[in-house]
């Protein structure tokens, strides 16, 4: 893949809002960059923009969450149920996810973490509820199911 080809990629991604697993595009990225000249993408453009239009229509939150070695969270990949469930958009949570932390219910925090670093830790799944509560003071209570994944930088991403 040359490099504009991996730009025109991470453009087609950021216009459809749809995220692969970015451990693995860096992968395909250090093995062009070893030798391998012709790698075809896990999906093409019509795929990705097929695969938002299902994740919009089904119910629920689809999200990848990740969890980097430095202890950093965010939500690479969200679809517009984020903002109903969260009160946030999908730009607003792909970077950094302290928009949804920050209105993690006080009393449920402790216990949301410890949770998700217990499925980091055993690779477990995450299954948890919690509520969130909202500036407006309002508490939604939620139930959360994720597949954890390790990265090749030791980052946890979850499904």
């Amino acid at each position: 893949m040359s490099s504009q080809e991996a730009e025109q990629y991470q453009k087609e991604e950021k216009e459809t809002g749809v995220f692969l697993n970015q451990p693995i595009l860096h992968e395909v990225l250090a093995q062009n960059l070893s030798g391998i000249e012709h790698l075809e993408l896990p999906a093409t453009q019509v795929g990705l923009k097929r695969l938002h239009e299902a994740a919009s229509l089904a119910p629920g939150l689809i999200y990848q969450f990740i969890l980097r070695k430095d202890g950093s969270m965010a939500m690479p990949y969200a679809n517009n149920a984020v903002y109903e469930v969260f009160r946030v958009t999908a730009e607003e949570v792909r970077e950094t996810a302290t928009k949804i932390v920050s209105i993690i219910h006080p009393d449920d925090y402790d216990d949301f973490f410890a949770s998700l670093h217990a499925s980091a830790q055993e690779m477990t799944p995450w299954k948890k509820e919690f509520r969130v509560r909202f500036e407006d003071g309002s508490v939604c209570k939620l139930f959360s199911v994720a597949t954890p994944e390790k990265g090749p930088d030791s980052s946890i991403l979850w499904h």
